[in-house]
């Protein structure tokens, strides 16, 4: 974990969040004084975790927070008042977010903080797995585009239209999806 954004509008609990992170290994931080400059942040860099001191004034704080959790993989640290805990846990119970209680133990807080890498690595794992079968998928489109206008226009039949596009990758080694476009281009 690298980068992390803090949420919070209380100086004293800033610094100490920030140092924290500093101790955990977070080499860089940025704070927020609420989640409307937050979201402005994070669509400007990429956060590994968001540490959020809820302030406990309701339900705009916790839609923010819950865009945040849905729009990023960051991680999320939610720190509430015990008195906050029910309201807070049932608003974000789905949302994968890490509600911990305030006043801070330093125990949980590093033990939530290990918790969130073990997840962020798991989601980095899937998302990038994610990635590999979306940009699969879009050769195979366009692969299977190609095949058609290869049926369509030189009458081959789909496999003579799959063998030609694989062996003229293999003879301009290039890839498929190369060769798929060439015969978009060319016929589309």
């Amino acid at each position: 974990m690298e980068r992390a954004i803090i949420i919070c509008d209380m100086p004293k609990a800033t610094d100490f969040y920030t140092k924290f992170l500093r101790d955990y290994g977070v080499t860089w931080t940025i704070t927020a004084s609420d989640v409307k400059s937050a979201k402005e942040q994070m669509a400007l860099n990429d956060f590994d975790l968001c540490v959020c001191h809820f302030p406990g004034t309701g339900a705009g704080v916790i839609k923010g927070i819950l865009d945040i959790a849905g729009k990023n993989t960051t991680q999320v640290l939610l720190f509430a008042r015990e008195e906050h805990l029910p309201d807070v846990l049932d608003a974000v119970y789905e949302s994968g977010i890490i509600v911990l209680q305030r006043p801070i133990n330093t125990a949980f807080f590093r033990s939530a903080l290990l918790m969130s890498d073990a997840v962020g690595f798991r989601m980095k794992n899937a998302k990038d797995a994610i990635d590999r079968l979306e940009k699969k998928l879009r050769e195979e489109k366009c692969v299977g585009r190609a095949k058609c206008l290869l049926i369509e226009h030189k009458g081959m039949s789909e496999q003579e239209a799959h063998k030609f596009i694989e062996k003229s990758a293999m003879d301009q080694r290039i890839s498929r999806r190369e060769v798929a476009e060439e015969v978009i281009d060319f016929y589309g």
